[in-house]
């Protein structure tokens, strides 16, 4: 009997469902102090004073924090340590927190940040990066053209590619902020120890090993005398990282300097001015093909958005650049994606972590080319998807495993009934004094699964599984759940790993003191990389009972096998329980550390291998769009995925379901409305920053095609970032083809203003 594969149900759901699961702004401890932080009031400024003596009268407070009371290093980053916790010297976007109030209640803190007053010199703002580079004013000095990083990856000869085509195709595409848009703000908290310098952080918090190295360096506190861990989180998508890190630094900072428990929650608005956003890119795309429609070469200049703070950039460009070229065959690639300072609000780790859009931008120039050569955008990618022995755009040749996406695209395509609808919509579409026009599109991606070449030597994780007395598996691993489902999954394979029924398994609550630290829980990782280590914690376990059954019963176990809660080994057929009695009957300790790590890939900066394995996904989108209104409605979308095994089925389908309708967010609807002059956001709250709702939301179909994967523990890959990735692409291609003129729109989001003008342009005002 397998776990794996079992669509059994989530082990957080009754709570979230009957409302009993605590999140970090359900916490109250005796004594608590409410935090209110004091943002910077222009985008560039120096800052010449703090002034918090008057807040400090104020009632109720107990005190107010400023990066003078940082004992250690004033700045924190994941990979690149350049972002103030509390900004010291100058502000660089308007996210930055100055100060913050530590009061008895929320109000008296929330009055008393108005009384910090902060001296500036403000200087030139830099909104636009590509007026960034190389400019005089430097944001930030260790960069002083502003360019923090970037990758160019390169195959075969581009200049011959380009000669040798019979068309090519230049296309210009760009993207803009995107917000994570959880429904939970950030929350954490501070408790202190009364009986040691020592401080458990709790709340919103994705990465809690990641937040102990910052409380750690700002701080002074060795590691073990700071506990982290995270409440039930109430969606991230990659956002809880940085921000909630910076906030749970300084709610640390409060606590330790006054012995009480400190609570520190964002307002909608607060929010989404200091949280990082999806990178806005731009891309100059140049793709040759020879008459039939088979690529030749692809050229693409990207340039991303850093903000503020480097963050994720350089990660981020370098999946741009090597999953950006799609699951498609070609001779040549040369792909150069850069991310430059700006004084925006900081971009980072979102779902897809770059490949969105440079997967709207790719697939929208593919349909322009099929244009051009007189074939449809679905024979157009049939003709160049890759196959088993292929080489990948980026030079990985794909003989592990197999390459599924012409599977998972005609799966895709036949539940759409894509070749009917295409012609019948061609038909349609003919008839100039038609307003409501439908489109078609498709869109394709092979996501590298976990960190990739990049994170050669620290994409590790590790996990702890100890068997108790009644023989009942727990399990300690600090891969984060943040609604995902990843613990159910975990607990899926903890049971298979071990040979034991489903229930057997309990699933201990994520805590640095009691888990072996582990790499974040990013980059489609949870389930290869924690898979991994569960089945290597699994394996040590089984020695240590195989080796007590050989001495309690004295018969050789070099065949002992672990499954259906029983064990076999000679002529013995006993169950888990009785085997597990024998390990405590011995004095033996059936628990074990479970360790990770992806093989080192060859990679050289340019091209090779830069992912261990990949996901295979395509998504396929029917429109109508309204010329007279604007509007784009999203009739029905199919997503299909081949995750290898899917470990849970209708937890991938759930997630497969969520991240289609997240690309219609960012397709349609989602914009900040970054003013260029200040680097302000005018949409800072959902009543003018609008996602999808329930209303919005098409048929949404979500399929899994399975074939397992011989380079994971239990066969199967993460599922969190390919489920949105080709959306967006799909989305606009379709609104592009029901526009009549693949390529048209160029910008993100294709919101009602940009529809209706482009429907006037093309088709003039109704008769």
């Amino acid at each position: 009997m397998y776990t794996v594969g079992q669509s059994v149900k989530r082990i957080d759901a009754d709570a979230k469902v009957l409302g009993t699961a605590q999140f970090g702004d359900d916490e109250r401890y005796p004594g608590m102090l409410y935090l209110k932080g004091v943002y910077a009031k222009y985008a560039h400024a120096k800052i010449l004073s703090v002034d918090t003596s008057e807040a400090e009268k104020m009632p109720g407070v107990a005190i107010v924090v400023t990066a003078k009371d940082i004992p250690c290093e004033k700045m924190i980053g994941e990979i690149f340590i350049d972002q103030y916790v509390l900004a010291d010297d100058k502000t660089r976007y308007l996210g930055d927190v100055v100060a913050v109030v530590a009061a008895d209640t929320q109000d008296q803190a929330n009055e008393a940040a108005k009384h910090v007053k902060v001296e500036y010199e403000p200087l030139p703002v830099l909104s636009d990066p590509r007026t960034a580079i190389g400019n005089e004013q430097v944001i930030n000095p260790d960069y002083p053209d502003n360019i923090c990083g970037g990758v160019h990856a390169l195959k075969g000869d581009i200049d011959k590619a380009f000669a040798e085509s019979d068309v090519i195709v230049e296309s210009h595409f760009e993207t803009g902020h995107v917000e994570h848009a959880y429904i939970e703000p950030e929350a954490v908290n501070a408790i202190p120890n009364p009986m040691r310098p020592e401080v458990t952080i709790t709340g919103s918090l994705q990465a809690p090993y990641n937040l102990r190295i910052s409380v750690h360096r700002c701080l002074g506190l060795p590691m073990s005398q700071i506990i982290i861990r995270p409440s039930a989180v109430g969606g991230s998508f990659g956002g809880k990282i940085e921000t909630a890190e910076a906030m749970a630094v300084r709610a640390a900072l409060v606590a330790l300097k006054t012995g009480r428990p400190a609570h520190y929650k964002l307002t909608r608005e607060e929010s989404i001015t200091e949280s990082y956003k999806r990178h806005p890119i731009t891309f100059d795309l140049k793709l040759g093909c020879d008459k039939e429609g088979h690529i030749k070469g692809l050229k693409v200049n990207a340039l991303g958005d850093s903000g503020a703070y480097i963050n994720m950039s350089p990660p981020v460009m370098y999946k741009t650049a090597t999953l950006g070229p799609g699951p498609y065959r070609m001779d040549a690639l040369d792909y150069d994606a850069v991310a430059v300072i700006t004084n925006n609000v900081h971009t980072g780790s979102m779902r897809g972590f770059g490949t969105p859009q440079a997967i709207f931008a790719m697939e929208n120039t593919m349909d322009m080319m099929a244009a051009k050569i007189g074939i449809s955008p679905l024979e157009m990618r049939r003709r160049n998807l890759l196959q088993n022995g292929d080489v990948s755009p980026c030079g990985h040749l794909l003989d592990f495993h197999e390459v599924s996406i012409r599977s998972v695209m005609e799966k895709a395509v036949k539940e759409m009934d894509y070749e009917r609808k295409y012609a019948e919509i061609m038909e349609e579409n003919r008839d100039p004094k038609r307003r409501k026009r439908r489109g078609l599109g498709i869109a394709t991606s092979m996501r590298g699964a976990s960190i990739g070449a990049d994170g050669n030597g620290f994409d590790v994780s590790r996990v702890l599984i100890e068997v108790m007395p009644d023989a009942n598996v727990h399990v300690n691993i600090g891969l984060v759940e943040i609604g995902q489902g990843l613990r159910t999954a975990q607990a899926e394979m903890a049971a298979e790993g071990m040979g034991v029924p489903f229930d057997r398994v309990t699933m201990g609550e994520t805590d640095t003191s009691r888990s072996p630290v582990t790499g974040a829980c990013i980059a489609s990782r949870g389930t290869m990389m924690g898979g991994a280590a569960i089945k290597d914690a699994c394996i040590k376990i089984h020695k240590i009972i195989a080796d007590a059954c050989a001495a309690v019963y004295k018969k050789p176990v070099d065949d002992i096998v672990f499954e259906n809660d029983r064990v076999r080994f000679a002529d013995m057929d006993i169950s888990f329980p009785e085997a597990v009695k024998a390990c405590y009957d011995r004095n033996m300790t059936p628990m074990a550390v479970g360790t990770y790590f992806v093989p080192v890939t060859n990679w050289d900066g340019h091209t090779g291998e830069p992912f261990y394995t990949y996901t295979y996904s395509c998504h396929v989108a029917e429109v109508e769009v309204d010329l007279d209104c604007g509007t784009v409605e999203v009739l029905k979308m199919v997503g299909c995925h081949d995750p290898g095994r899917a470990v849970n089925p209708d937890a991938v389908k759930g997630q497969i379901y969520g991240g289609l309708t997240m690309a219609e967010g960012m397709a349609l609807f989602e914009d900040l409305g970054l003013n260029r002059k200040d680097a302000s956001l005018k949409n800072r709250n959902y009543e003018n920053y609008i996602i999808p709702t329930a209303m919005d939301v098409p048929e949404n179909v979500p399929i899994i095609d399975e074939h397992h994967d011989p380079r994971t523990a239990f066969g199967g890959r993460s599922m969190g970032e390919p489920a949105t990735e080709p959306g967006a692409g799909a989305i606009t291609c379709a609104v592009n083809m029901a526009l009549g003129k693949p390529g048209y729109l160029t910008s993100l989001p294709f919101d009602l203003d940009k529809v209706f003008f482009a429907g006037q342009e093309l088709f003039g005002e109704e008769a």
